[in-house]
């Protein structure tokens, strides 16, 4: 079952990274960052200085994992940082993981550590998951990351969020108690996407 979740995961991620990796090429975005993001809108080297990288047998050269092993009833033992796409030398996506019953308020104070100038963050919507399930997503908007991220979606520096866990009927589920993963993206949530 929770394959099943990955997968579904998974795919929705690689249409969204496709998508952002077309409008990062076209728009000439480079490898030129703030330098003090150590998340989205990082260098490939400003990041793994801030969370270092493994490639045990969980990782690949492909899929670095970033970040200690945290623990989970979603996932199990998984790095913090997985799934890290890296566009033209920045980091544009990644999925990061919390241990069990992290808060949806906690999880976004552990977030925002690695943003270096965050002025709003969206409120929380639910969203609707195929063929069941919840989850819950919102921006984040870093006006610092505008130069870098801004020019091929929001010149804002928009980013968007989703938060989940995996429930026990095999879904994608979202509880602000239990909040187990969330997946960063380079661009703003609208209201009508989905999980």
């Amino acid at each position: 079952m929770k394959w099943q979740i990955w997968l579904r995961r998974l795919s929705c991620m690689i249409v969204s990274v496709a998508l952002l990796s077309t409008a990062l090429t076209e728009t000439g975005v480079g490898a030129s960052s703030s330098g003090s993001s150590k998340g989205i809108g990082a260098t490939l080297s400003a990041f793994t200085q801030a969370h270092g990288e493994d490639h045990n047998q969980r990782c690949s050269l492909k899929n670095v994992c970033f970040g200690p092993l945290i623990s989970n009833s979603d996932s199990g033992e998984v790095y913090e940082y997985t799934a890290v796409v890296i566009t033209r030398g920045i980091v544009t996506s990644y999925w990061q993981s919390f241990p069990t019953h992290t808060t949806l308020a906690s999880a976004q104070r552990q977030m925002l550590t690695d943003l270096p100038g965050v002025t709003h963050v969206s409120k929380l919507v639910l969203g609707k998951a195929f063929p069941t399930g919840t989850c819950g997503f919102f921006n984040i908007h870093d006006s610092s990351l505008a130069k870098t991220l801004g020019k091929f979606q929001d010149p804002s520096g928009t980013i968007g969020v989703e938060v989940s866990y995996g429930a026990p009927d095999g879904n994608s589920a979202y509880s602000p108690g239990n909040v187990q993963s969330a997946v960063l993206l380079a661009f703003p949530y609208k209201l009508s996407d989905g999980c």
